[in-house]
Formats: C-alpha cells, sequence, structure tokens
C-alpha cells in the first residue's frame, strides 16, 4: 500500500494536535518543550513537511495588518533586548543566566512565528479538508481526558480502591502522569495541572461546539460538551470554569444575533433577564450546601490571599513586576527578564511562610510572572504592550466582522476565530507564555480563513 507525503504530514499534524493535553514528562530533552508530549510529534512534522516544500516553497499569508503588527511586536522584543543586553549579561540567578534565558525565550518565538504558524498555514491552505478532522481528533482526546478525570474524581471523592487500581495502571502508559495526592480536590487528568486542564478545554469547545458534525448525534456533538462542563466544574480551575462559560454565553450571543432582528434581540433580552432570574433562584436554594460553599470560597481571591499560598504568590509577583516596570517603563528590561527582576522585590507579607516563593529564591524553580500582560509590560514594555493590545483587537474585530456580513460556512469559522480569542486572551491573564500551541492554530486558521474569504469575494 503506497502512503503518500501528504497522508504523512497530515497524520503528523492531526497527531500533534492529539498529543496537547498529554503531560508528556520524558519524551524528549528539548528546552523549554521538555514536558510537551506534543513536540516530537510537531518537530516530525517541520521536517518531513518542510522537506515536501523544498522544491515548491510554501505559501505566505498575505501581510494582513495583524501579521504586520505581531511582527512589530516581535520586532520590539528583539530591540527591547538589544538594548538591555549591558544588564542581561549581568543578570543570574544560581544556575540560570540572563543571556540563557533571552536564548531560550527568543527560540520559542521564533519557533512559533514564523515556522510552525507558517507551517500550519500552508497546511491548510492546501489541504481544506483537515479542519473538519481537527475537530474529529480534540473530540476523540477530550472523551481520554473525560475518561480519566471521571475516575480521577470518583477516586478523590470516595477513595475507592479498584478505581485506584485503573488509575495506577493508566498511570503506566507513557506519555500519562496521574496525580493522586489531591488534598484540595482538583482534578487534572492527564493534564500537568488544573490550569493545563482548563487551557485544554478552552482550546477545544470552539472548534467542537462551532463545527456540527454532519450526523449529528448525542455522542459526537453534545455529549462532548457536556464533558467539558464537567471538567472544568471538577478541575476547580476558577478561570478555566468562567472563561468557559464565557464562551457558551458568546456562543449563545452570536447565534441570537447572527441576523440583527428586533426579534432576535428581544429574544436575548428576555434569555438573560430569565438566566439571571433562575441562577438567583437556584443559588439561593442550594448557597447553603457544602459543595456550592466550597466553591465560593476557591473565588474568593483577594479576600484570603493571605490565606492562600497561591494567592500571595501571585499578587506578590504582580507587585513585584510592577516595582521594576517603573525602572523601564517604555521598552521594558529584555525578553525573558523578568524572573530575574521580581526576585528582591516581592513584599514582606508575599514571602512570610511562602514554600513557592523559598524554592525561587533558592533556584529550584525559576519565577513565573502568572500574566503574558504584566510579562510584556515589564519585559518589553508600554510600547510592547499596546502593540500586542491592538493585535488582539484587530483579531477580534475582523473576526466579528468576519461573523456578521457573510451568510454560508464562513460563519462558523468565525464562531471558531471568536471563541478561541476569548479563551486566549483572558486565559493569558493567569499564564504568562507563548507557548501555547493552541494559540498558533487559532492565528493559522484565522489567516486561512481571511485570505479565502478575500478570494471568495473577488469571485
Amino acid at each position: 500500500m503506497k502512503v503518500s507525503l501528504t497522508k504523512i504530514v497530515s497524520f503528523l499534524f492531526l497527531i500533534t494536535l492529539f498529543f496537547i493535553p498529554f503531560d508528556g514528562v520524558g519524551m524528549i530533552s528539548f528546552g523549554e518543550f521538555s514536558k510537551e508530549a506534543y513536540i516530537v510529534f510537531l518537530l516530525l512534522f517541520i521536517l518531513i513537511y518542510g522537506l515536501t516544500r523544498y522544491v515548491k516553497p510554501i505559501s505566505i499569508p498575505k501581510f494582513t495588518v495583524e501579521l504586520q503588527l505581531f511582527l512589530l511586536f516581535f520586532i520590539l522584543v528583539i530591540f527591547s533586548s538589544v538594548i538591555n543586553l549591558p544588564e542581561i549579561f549581568s543578570n543570574e540567578h544560581f544556575s540560570r543566566t540572563g543571556p540563557e534565558k533571552l536564548i531560550s525565550q527568543l527560540f520559542v518565538l521564533f519557533f512559533f512565528f514564523p515556522i510552525v504558524l507558517f507551517l500550519f498555514y500552508d497546511l491548510l491552505k492546501n489541504n481544506s479538508t483537515i479542519i473538519v478532522k481537527i475537530r474529529r481528533v480534540f473530540v476523540v482526546a477530550l472523551y481520554i481526558v473525560f475518561v480519566v478525570g471521571l475516575l480521577e474524581t470518583i477516586y478523590i471523592y470516595y477513595r475507592i480502591p479498584i478505581v485506584e487500581e485503573f488509575l495506577d495502571l493508566i498511570d503506566e502508559i507513557p506519555q500519562v502522569s496521574i496525580f493522586k495526592n489531591h488534598w484540595d480536590k482538583r482534578l487534572s487528568s492527564i493534564t500537568k495541572e488544573p490550569p493545563s486542564l482548563g487551557m485544554f478545554l478552552i482550546m477545544v469547545l470552539p472548534w467542537i461546539i462551532a463545527l456540527k458534525p454532519i450526523k449529528k448525534s448525542f455522542w459526537n456533538y453534545r455529549f462532548p460538551l457536556i464533558m467539558i462542563l464537567f471538567l472544568a466544574i471538577f478541575s476547580n480551575s476558577r478561570s478555566g470554569l468562567v472563561i468557559i462559560l464565557l464562551q457558551f454565553i458568546a456562543y449563545g450571543f452570536l447565534k441570537y444575533t447572527h441576523s440583527l432582528s428586533y426579534r432576535k434581540l428581544m429574544n436575548i433580552f428576555k434569555l438573560f433577564i430569565g438566566l439571571f432570574i433562575s441562577f438567583i433562584i437556584v443559588f439561593i436554594a442550594v448557597k447553603d450546601t457544602e459543595f456550592v460553599q466550597k466553591k465560593i470560597e476557591t473565588y474568593d481571591f483577594i479576600g484570603k490571599y493571605n490565606k492562600s499560598q497561591s494567592n500571595k504568590t501571585r499578587l506578590g509577583t504582580y507587585l513585584a513586576s510592577f516595582e521594576q516596570i517603573k525602572n523601564h517603563p517604555i521598552f521594558g528590561s529584555g525578553y525573558g527578564q523578568g524572573g530575574f527582576h521580581v526576585l528582591d522585590k516581592y513584599p514582606d507579607w508575599a514571602v512570610k511562610d511562602n514554600v513557592e516563593i523559598h524554592r525561587y529564591r533558592t533556584g529550584e524553580r525559576f519565577p513565573p510572572l502568572f500574566n503574558i500582560y504584566i510579562r510584556i509590560l515589564l519585559e518589553v514594555g508600554i510600547a510592547g504592550l499596546i502593540v500586542f493590545l491592538i493585535f488582539l483587537f484587530m483579531l477580534f474585530m475582523k473576526s466579528v466582522k468576519l461573523y456578521y456580513r457573510n451568510k454560508n460556512y464562513f460563519k462558523n469559522y468565525a464562531i471558531i476565530m471568536i471563541l478561541s480569542l476569548i479563551g486566549y486572551a483572558l486565559t493569558w491573564i493567569q499564564f504568562d507564555t507563548f507557548r501555547v500551541l493552541g494559540f498558533w492554530l487559532f492565528f493559522s486558521f484565522y489567516l486561512y480563513t481571511i485570505n479565502t474569504e478575500r478570494k471568495y469575494e473577488i469571485k
């Protein structure tokens, strides 16, 4: 049986997406990507696809405003690092040095932009049928995450021995790591941690909800949405659950306003009033239950910052970051250098009895900044943050415009783009890295859709 290179690269692309939620510890030593299970398949995809496009160069998307803005952001990253080189060379914390962090972080950014972005775009452009397969892969991955998550939930709440044996058996599978000491009753399934599970759910929801299968059934459409809600609730990922609910609300809003008729707008108004009243009634009825009380407590972020070590670390890091931002407000302190500068700027109340910050200061772990926008402000300055925010704004506005001006299949594509952007823009409030493969998949899909729709209009 003859297998074409096109089928091989398509398979590698899809298997890369399939492995996004897996833990990946021990898969391959590849710097920042060492804990990403998908990296082996992504590297193979890049290598083989690059070879197939050696004779015929890859298609570069039209240089849209959004692409220009991200290129400008990339240039600002380089510029900020160059003007701060003397300070970067003096940055050192145990085995980590400023130049090392700069090179590793620049490599991550360059790896995704332009390499991964343009290769993904070229694949979508030359094999648009793979878009439907992306949804199928995400559904299969979601089922696996759900089954393991369900077993984990049963174990967390009931400690059934046979369930523990199943989890131990699953834990033996390569690229799967199950964490069973759930003192805080937060489930992570096969992902690294609860926030990573939330990120995975935020990534797959737009594709699953917007691209309805031709033969729609309970098991390939409605049940995956139920699984997403179940995992979001029991992961106890506060931001993840809120963002997923916002994605659902945004989807309902888009579906009801696609024609912008008065009747639809009135229906939306009635729907929101009904949901609000229902929420109040349900909340009053169940607010005193133990489960709901625990859920409410997890969202009391500011009120208990001095009790929660995680909250103290985050708030302390934000305040320490702003102290450093004052020193280099316009162009920042250099890409990848934020962790060096916050170490001696944590407030005393954040440091007191805080094991996490102690690990940072003793070199056991490099300090994260927890927020991509604060990180950009610290490392690339006000100039970098403004360009990046305009970039996100343009992505959103063009996606919304595409949705409301089309009456064809581009509407569903626009829904994927809008919901994905909502997810990533809000998720980055608690993540500080561009090493998010789902975002680069979205960005390449956005460029493919915008360029294809423009040609469709011309025809």
